[in-house]
């Protein structure tokens, strides 16, 4: 049996909040100090206009806006034997808080739980140095699927089969595991080389048409990725136009071309579309590795460095 703790003075006034009279609900999970706030999921959106939204998380103000601004992740998830979760990670899949929002009782249909208050996990209460979220290319991890309907809230859910536990080995599985595998990181990666392009195209048309102070605007993004990547970014994206990206493989292969002129872009991708040249070979296409060279004593007395022949190995 679950013991609520409930004040007689405490009441929440936020709108739909779940927990108005619960003050021990109302502590940051994360277990900072700081300024309690609500978290939403779906996502309310720019003023609030996502009616699909509902409170299902408590946190303090920075790991809020780790999850809602900088590109962090909310889940709820339904896990068997444990009950209805919700947990926070940031951007580099950092667990924020962790906790169990209705404990497992045996209901075959995650739609019929409510968001009621129950004790916290030990993850969720620990505080200080939180643990490293699994990632998605671990047999045990999650792995996002398409969104289900969990106390009347449309939720982003993660794979049964990342929470169960493992089975016997079977060939047939394991090649169907594989090809599953296979193409959710095909689809990765077309996105995040999609992604790349997008945010180079938006750092190269910030500098292009707000000069000095895009660089303000920047601050995040290079704090979340580095600026020097970030950079790099605007500068493939200013190289290579949306024409000559269509013949790319890859985002890889643009950066490895981006330093030439356009003409010369389009008559080495089109090399390497018949070769089948991935972007390694592709840079040392457009910068062949320089000659290996060996110091030798010369008959002057003094030391040169030559190149190093064939014939000489």
């Amino acid at each position: 049996m679950t013991v609520t703790r409930q004040s007689l003075r405490f009441k929440c006034r936020v709108d739909g909040c779940p927990w108005p009279k619960d003050e021990e609900m109302h502590r940051p999970w994360c277990g900072h100090q700081g300024q309690m706030t609500h978290l939403h999921h779906p996502k309310k959106g720019m003023g609030g206009h996502n009616r699909s939204s509902r409170i299902v998380a408590i946190a303090c103000w920075p790991c809020h806006s780790k999850i809602d601004n900088d590109m962090g992740t909310l889940f709820v998830k339904d896990i068997p034997y444990r009950g209805l979760t919700v947990w926070g990670a940031d951007l580099r899949g950092r667990i924020l808080f962790e906790r169990i929002l209705v404990p497992c009782d045996g209901a075959d249909d995650p739609g019929s739980h409510s968001l009621a208050p129950v004790q916290p996990s030990a993850s969720s209460q620990a505080g200080g140095e939180a643990p490293i979220a699994p990632q998605l290319s671990s047999p045990s991890s999650p792995a996002l699927m398409g969104d289900a309907i969990v106390g009347g809230v449309r939720v982003g859910l993660i794979s049964e089969s990342s929470t169960a536990a493992p089975a016997l080995f079977s060939r047939e599985s394991w090649l169907s595991e594989g090809e599953r595998l296979l193409s959710m990181g095909l689809q990765l990666k077309g996105m995040t080389d999609s992604w790349r392009f997008e945010i180079g195209d938006w750092v190269a048309s910030g500098e292009q048409h707000l000069g000095e102070e895009a660089y303000g605007h920047f601050a995040r993004f290079e704090d979340a990725f580095g600026a020097s990547y970030l950079r790099g970014l605007g500068w493939v994206a200013a190289s290579v136009t949306r024409e000559t990206r269509q013949i790319c493989p890859s985002w890889s292969h643009a950066r490895a071309v981006a330093a030439l002129p356009q003409a010369k872009q389009e008559a080495i991708l089109a090399t390497v579309q018949e070769k089948g040249l991935s972007s390694r070979e592709t840079a040392l296409l457009v910068r062949p590795a320089p000659p290996e060279r060996e110091r030798h004593t010369c008959d002057c007395g003094n030391e040169h460095w030559l190149e190093v022949k064939g014939e000489w190995k």
